[in-house]
């Protein structure tokens, strides 16, 4: 499977401040739940066509949400491309055996991630993710100069062991939020969570990806 490429970890990791809000009410919020709910409407129609033995409606949903799956199971596992690959095998198969379920009520990926995560997680306990080279992870983009290039994968290698000594639910919290880019309504919905519960446990998360952060930066500057 191919190297999945990913942002970079915003620089609020390193900042004293709150997780930032949003509106309920603003003009683009409405936008984007209209938004939403046109597509939730469309990968409904998507899961009925596979259910009547549609192979090409499966494939519209697997190109539009396996790297994406795959992406968030990658950090998950710390890198290790074989895990996060089985990972993502293994929530397809288990999500198009429950299609039935998927009412259209949420994004489709909300839901694909709600129904693969625990098995996810079981899978993970019982075989530890291992630390690999994060320059795995990610494509270098042509228009990088070197030096640049270079700090980058630095930065990223520091955030990929940061993340590694996170715990299952503050590591899982910053992928879905500051990785993939789910609001808190959708990761409320994915993992079944309170919104209040969804801040408050983004902030602790936050807070400990930093404290990693800068104690493993100290520690290189002290070498």
């Amino acid at each position: 499977m191919a190297h999945t490429r990913f942002t970079t970890m915003p620089a609020l990791m390193l900042a004293e401040t709150p997780a930032p809000s949003e509106p309920a009410d603003s003009l683009s919020s409405q936008a984007s739940r209209r938004s939403s709910g046109t597509m939730a409407c469309e990968e409904l129609a998507w899961c009925q066509r596979i259910q009547a033995g549609d192979h090409q409606a499966a494939e519209l949903l697997i190109n539009k949400h396996g790297e994406r799956l795959h992406a968030a199971f990658l950090y998950m596992c710390n890198g290790n491309a074989d895990q996060a690959a089985e990972l993502t095998q293994e929530a397809w198969s288990h999500a198009c055996s429950r299609l039935q379920h998927f009412d259209g009520s949420c994004q489709f990926y909300t839901w694909l991630y709600r129904v693969a995560r625990n098995r996810a997680l079981d899978m993970l306990r019982r075989k530890r993710p291992t630390a690999v080279d994060p320059a795995t992870i990610t494509h270098s983009d042509s228009h990088h100069r070197p030096e640049h290039e270079l700090q980058r994968r630095e930065q990223q290698a520091l955030v990929q062991q940061a993340l590694g000594q996170l715990n299952d639910k503050q590591r899982e919290i910053i992928l879905l939020r500051d990785f993939d880019g789910l609001d808190y309504a959708d990761i409320a919905s994915a993992l079944e969570l309170t919104l209040g519960t969804v801040k408050s446990r983004l902030n602790r998360a936050r807070g400990a990806l930093r404290d990693h952060i800068l104690a493993l930066a100290g520690s290189e500057e002290a070498l």
